[in-house]
């Protein structure tokens, strides 16, 4: 029982608010009685401080505390905790992959000895497995510190930074005392994140905006930081575009060691990109990348994506495409090639429209027609639309009618939705509505028109809405994809502010937005009378262009160097490239010019040849490659190259990058010591054959494995006792299905082993 006695000015206070509280293990309440005496029942769950708060009518709140001890009891905590990991990185830290020893100390606090002490260390934790759990301490005396023997776990080698292990010392004395203490651990390593991604499009790759634009091409400088608390070495970063619009033709990038704390930009390796001229305007473009690297224990690895911006886009440029192939062109994107001319067809009288009974006369119905020739949208076939009164057809059957619009896309209405002004519309001159719907055939042009004339909007008579929908028929006007186009033609626009524009596919999670209750796409000119609208799957004539990219680089040293498949300082190489057309055009009287961007290597021989490279087609120079001397002292590890590519209508830079062998990334300064790690895969677009390189920094044993995506290993080739230095090993993929591949690569050490791994794409 704690008593407490409340007075002021020497008198008793009578009714105070009396509080204890030991943090939150602890919280009592009492009022003083007519002496000013408070009682308390408290039972403190462990030794501290005791916090005491008198507060009252009229009074200053009194603060202060107290101690609480053990009395006369022997009272255990841990006073410190000993990490010996020198099996592992022998840092002190515990890191994935380690075996960890720990020496816990215990101190008694309380006033009497504790006798025959023992310890049981306890975790459920996933990321540990327990090798010896029990610690013995013996006799701990009052005020005294003791370390018991070790306890032992490894530690799982797929732990994250900051993971941390929950856990207990259930710790125990011979007079049958026991104190449960929490002895959480926290898991160290590396954790790479990404700082900033640059994008260099300054002449002559682009036009040095610094967003990824349409046929622009050049540089990615990507840097990154260590924000764990191990430190990295061997960092390879793998990048990815998840847009077909965006090549990579140089997708690795090396940082070699990067220290906790440390940040590093890729400024010397480089990433290289190629933007076809298809690429739509206003589209965030989604990158992944993938980073390797390894701990002092443990192999890392992680996936993370970026976002980039591409280039705005304007009211002269069209809309889309959206992930199906529809691109929406107004009559002001007079640039593409495909905008419409607006070129109204009455069909109202004394037009040759004929009147669609029910939606002319209905608030909110839907009435399905027969089509007068087969339409395809959206990849789908069919000879019926429905036709709705609130300004929106649907291809196919439904009896979806509401006037409440949606976003598109949007799964709340029908599928295949064509939405040439979907808003809460009342043709019903019973209802206070006004308006006629007209269905009208052109069989000499195979056109299908469907017109709202007139439409009022509910419960506003008088504001009334005039356009067309135009069907063209896909026989006589082919598409890339075969799918019908769509045109919208406004003779009148009186409000245009909650309505939607615009079509989306069957799955109704691909469309085209061009108006959503006043937001336009950023491509999209003002909805007004006498505007205009077309949707089709023709991309723009402007980009009607090949778009070479790099689909592959092959050096070769067997001419006029050494012939070790290396390419050292002093050397003579032959470059040999690949260039694949994924434009629409042809690439016609193609020539390529090798240029050197730095000093490491000169090109005496850098004009090839390529002849017309049709669209989805690929040429290389093998009959007429390029030739370039590598320095005797370069600067760098790494010499970078532009390709200068003119045809007939077309220029392109592409740019790459080449490993020299000797230098850093592959052999560590001042040690004359090989590293030991997977160099690359060279080519890594592979028909037929490549080679895996690769550096060994002491004799091994090395074993080569190519797995399938699903898992399946798929050729095994082992290397028995190899000596230090550089090394290749040839593979073929002939009979190998076209897809990606995975090498695993394990090198063995005397008694350590390390797996490197490594992605192959396979094209024939």
């Amino acid at each position: 029982t704690f008593r407490i006695e409340v007075v002021t000015h020497g008198q008793p206070v009578a009714g105070a608010l009396v509080c204890c509280s030991m943090d939150s293990s602890m919280y009592v309440t009492s009022v003083t009685d007519s002496a000013g005496c408070s009682y308390l029942e408290i039972n403190p769950s462990h030794i501290g401080s005791l916090d005491v708060v008198v507060s009252g009518r009229n009074l200053i709140p009194y603060e202060g505390n107290c101690r609480v001890i053990a009395g006369g009891i022997p009272y255990l905590i841990i006073s410190g905790i000993t990490i010996d990991d020198s099996t592992g990185s022998n840092d002190r830290v515990i890191n994935p992959g380690e075996r960890i020893v720990l020496y816990f100390a215990l101190k008694n606090a309380g006033e009497a000895t504790a006798t025959g002490v023992t310890a049981v260390f306890r975790s459920s934790s996933p990321h540990i497995a327990l090798i010896d759990s029990i610690a013995y301490f013996n006799s701990i005396e009052p005020d005294s510190v003791r370390t018991g023997d070790g306890v032992e776990f490894i530690v799982d080698s797929l732990s994250r930074e900051g993971t941390v292990i929950s856990a207990t010392l259930l710790v125990r004395d011979a007079d049958n005392d026991s104190w449960r203490l929490p002895a959480n651990l926290t898991i160290r390593a590396g954790k790479i994140v990404i700082d900033t991604a640059l994008f260099i499009d300054s002449a002559p790759y682009g036009n040095g905006n610094g967003v990824i634009g349409s046929s622009e091409s050049g540089p990615l400088y990507i840097a990154i930081s260590n924000l764990g608390g191990g430190n990295l070495r061997n960092m390879q970063l793998t990048l990815t575009c998840l847009d077909s619009n965006v090549a990579v033709g140089d997708s690795q990038s090396y940082f070699g060691t990067v220290n906790a704390g440390e940040s590093k930009s890729g400024d010397r390796d480089p990433f290289a990109l190629s933007v076809s001229p298809y690429l739509p305007k206003n589209k965030p473009l989604i990158f992944k990348i993938t980073i390797h690297g390894q701990g002092e224990t443990y192999p890392y690895t992680d996936t993370v994506s970026i976002s980039l911006a591409g280039e705005m886009g304007t009211v002269s440029d069209p809309s889309g495409p959206d992930s199906y192939g529809y691109w929406c062109y107004d009559d002001s994107d007079t640039v593409s090639g495909r905008a419409p001319i607006y070129s109204w067809v009455e069909l109202a009288p004394p037009g040759p429209g004929i009147v669609i009974p029910a939606v002319s006369d209905s608030d909110a119905v839907t009435r399905t027609l027969r089509l007068p020739f087969q339409f395809k949208f959206y990849g789908r076939v069919d000879t019926i639309i429905s036709v709705c009164s609130n300004g929106f057809l649907a291809l196919g059957y439904t009896t979806y009618r509401s006037g409440n619009n949606r976003p598109i896309p949007d799964t709340v209405g029908p599928p295949l939705m064509i939405c040439p002004f979907w808003d809460d519309l009342n043709p019903d001159e019973n209802r206070n509505g006004y308006g006629t719907a007209y269905q009208y055939f052109d069989s000499i042009n195979r056109r299908y028109y469907i017109e709202f004339k007139d439409f009022a909007h509910y419960n506003q008579p008088n504001i009334r809405e005039t356009f067309q929908i135009i069907l063209f028929d896909p026989s006589f006007y082919p598409t890339r994809t075969g799918d019908g186009e769509i045109v919208f033609q406004y003779q009148q626009v009186a409000l245009n502010s909650s309505c939607t524009v615009g079509i989306e596919d069957s799955s109704e999670t691909t469309g085209i937005q061009y108006l959503y209750n006043n937001i336009y796409h950023p491509n999209g000119a003002y909805l007004q009378s006498h505007r205009a609208l077309r949707y089709t799957t023709n991309a723009p004539l402007s980009v009607q262009a090949p778009w070479l990219i790099l689909a592959g680089v092959f050096p070769s040293d067997n001419a006029h160097g050494n012939g070790n498949g290396f390419w050292e300082p002093g050397e003579s190489l032959e470059i040999f490239v690949t260039l694949l057309n994924r434009g629409l055009g042809s690439a016609t009287n193609t020539v390529a010019r090798l240029i050197p961007c730095d000093r490491n290597t000169s090109v005496y021989d850098s004009v090839a040849q390529f002849g017309t490279i049709l669209p989805e087609s690929a040429i290389s120079n093998e009959f007429d490659p390029f030739h370039c001397i590598i320095d005797d002292g370069p600067s760098d590890s790494i010499a970078v190259f532009r390709l200068q590519i003119s045809a007939d209508g077309y220029n392109a830079i592409l740019f790459f990058t080449l490993g020299i062998t000797g230098c850093t990334g592959y052999y560590e300064e001042g040690t004359g010591k090989y590293a030991t790690r997977l160099l690359g895969i060279i080519p890594n677009l592979v028909k037929t054959t490549t080679r895996i390189y690769y550096s060994l920094g002491s004799q091994s044993d090395v074993e080569f494995t190519l797995i399938d995506v699903s898992g399946r290993v798929v050729r095994t080739v082992r290397q028995k006792s190899q000596a230090p230095g550089l090394h290749a090993l040839g593979l073929s993929l002939t009979n190998l299905p076209v897809g990606a591949y995975f090498c695993k690569l394990c090198i063995k050490e005397g008694h350590n082993e390390k797996i490197f791994i490594g992605k192959i794409l396979c094209i024939h």
